[in-house]
């Protein structure tokens, strides 16, 4: 398999369920940045991603580059499939040396709730977290 054909809709149509994430990138080619967590969405459930942290991979293939539109496609399927995400500790996990190993967390993805979570703040400065959601 390889990351054209993780593209495809394997359900055929629009249907689509997520794993509860947002993402952003830092810069064209740069890294993925998670910019929200949906609340009761499989990545808030691990109490382990937060907003900040980079999504280094989905199923094995590298994240860093890719658009978000990419990115939020390979992270959509169908409801009740599983996904493998590889994060790194984002700003939030102070000073580190060098660049930690990705964690791996296999993630059921599902429909979503429409409420979020997202922290704001500048680098080397603290931040602020703000509930929200979409109105329909």
């Amino acid at each position: 398999r390889n990351f054209a054909s993780a593209l495809k809709n394997p359900m055929g149509d629009d249907r689509k369920a997520g794993v509860g994430v947002g993402v952003t990138t830092e810069e064209p080619g740069g890294r993925v940045v998670i910019s929200d967590i949906l609340l009761c969405g499989a990545a808030a459930e691990t109490c382990a991603i937060y907003p900040g942290d980079i999504l280094y991979s989905v199923d094995g293939f590298r994240m860093q580059g890719k658009s978000v539109e990419e990115v939020v496609r390979v992270l959509s399927g169908a409801p009740g499939t599983q996904v493998v995400l590889g994060i790194r500790p984002g700003r939030h996990g102070g000073s580190v040396r060098g660049e930690p190993p990705p964690t791996s967390f296999t993630l059921t993805r599902r429909f979503q709730s429409e409420t979020f979570i997202r922290r704001r703040a500048a680098p080397g400065r603290p931040g602020s977290v703000a509930l929200g959601g979409h109105t329909p």
